[in-house]
């Protein structure tokens, strides 16, 4: 299998960013004083202490928050910057059902909430099939720079893949459709466990490897070593690109079938 290593650009592009906005939609019909809950995920190495969040108003003041970190990124099997915070928050819904607040990052909060309440109480029914009663919207290159869905670039970025689309909506007809829908009834199934799968191999050398693939036709979409975690593997198949780069170097080829075949001036490795 051919394959292309690429650094992640998102340690480069948002370790250093102060802040994400984050727009606020009530969409309960009895909008009064909520309470705004929701996850952020982060890009490697933003942030360390969830103390450094402030959360601030449309009109620049700082609303009392409660932040917690939820996961932690792992580092050769130790823990890293945080990889995802819990954020909750009361705002005022009753005049305005949409809202816009900005999460700025390594300022420490002045104002802290002290307890965290339940989840179950900020949606619109018991069973949660109708989803929270405000729901905030992340930027896309946002969820992209984080990785909470691989190596991805949002959709405005990548350009038309015609060929592609059309291989999808020959297997999976109809699939596509939700890029342009507004029906969020299936909010609990719009998150990371429907994008990917992942596995853990271990090498011979003891080393692991997380390869994640795609949960409908079980492609490896990427996967990561666990020594160099800032870069991933992405199988050239996986690019919409009949003219991809031939691969210049080859590694275990003593497994290989018999019948692959490999450019012939390509550099053996193992």
């Amino acid at each position: 299998m051919s394959l292309a290593a690429l650094p992640l650009v998102r340690h480069r592009t948002w370790a250093a960013t102060e802040s994400v906005a984050v727009i606020l939609e009530g969409r309960a019909d009895n909008l009064g004083d909520e309470v705004v809950s929701f996850g952020l995920p982060l890009p490697f190495g933003l942030l360390h202490d969830s103390a450094k969040v402030r959360i601030v108003d449309e009109r620049g003041a700082e609303v009392r928050a409660a932040v917690k970190s939820l996961e932690p990124w792992r580092t050769g099997g130790r823990d890293g910057s945080i990889r995802s915070l819990l954020i909750q928050f009361r705002l005022s819904f009753s005049k305005q059902k949409t809202q816009r607040v900005v999460v700025r990052f390594n300022t420490r909060r002045s104002h802290s909430e002290a307890t965290f309440v339940p989840v179950s109480q900020t949606l619109i029914d018991e069973s949660g099939l109708k989803g929270p009663r405000v729901a905030a919207i992340l930027p896309a290159d946002w969820l992209c720079a984080s990785g909470v869905v691989g190596p991805q670039v949002p959709a405005t970025q990548s350009g038309e893949y015609s060929s592609y689309d059309r291989f999808v909506e020959k297997n999976f007809p109809g699939s596509l459709a939700y890029l342009d829908s507004k029906v969020y009834s299936e909010w609990l199934f719009d998150r990371t466990t429907c994008y990917y799968k992942m596995y853990v191999r271990t090498g011979d050398g003891g080393s692991k490897a997380t390869f994640h693939f795609c949960p409908h036709c079980g492609a490896i979409v990427h996967w990561q070593l666990g020594d160099n975690p800032e870069h991933v593997a992405v199988p050239v198949g996986a690019f919409a690109d009949p003219g991809f780069p031939a691969p210049t170097f080859s590694v275990y080829g003593e497994r290989m079938h018999s019948w692959v075949g490999l450019p012939p001036d390509i550099e053996h490795w193992a």
